[in-house]
């Protein structure tokens, strides 16, 4: 259960310093999901075997997997846009 916890924490902290590092949209949304993979390790290694883990656990892939295509039409639509995935071009799209 130690080898669980100790991956859950190296793939939260990779996540966090690809948000905390990146520039680019794209890359900081997958750095997102490497954090909600670590997230769900790590509940999945305190809950055991539990069928309330394993529900949990699905119901937060269904609301990722609704994320990822929302938030992918939203990077195409910013792409047609601006022509780049630098997120330091957003300050254009101010009123």
């Amino acid at each position: 259960m130690n080898q669980y916890l100790l991956l859950s924490l190296i793939l939260f902290t990779i996540g966090l310093w690809g948000v905390l590092r990146s520039a680019s949209l794209l890359k900081i949304f997958m750095s997102v999901e490497v954090m909600l993979a670590g997230i769900n390790l790590f509940i999945l290694s305190l809950a055991g075997d539990g069928a309330k883990s394993s529900v949990f656990i699905m119901f937060v892939w269904l609301i990722s997997v609704a994320e990822i295509s929302i938030v992918l039409a939203l990077f195409i639509l910013l792409y047609r846009k601006t022509k780049t995935m630098d997120i330091n071009t957003l300050n254009k799209l101010k009123w």
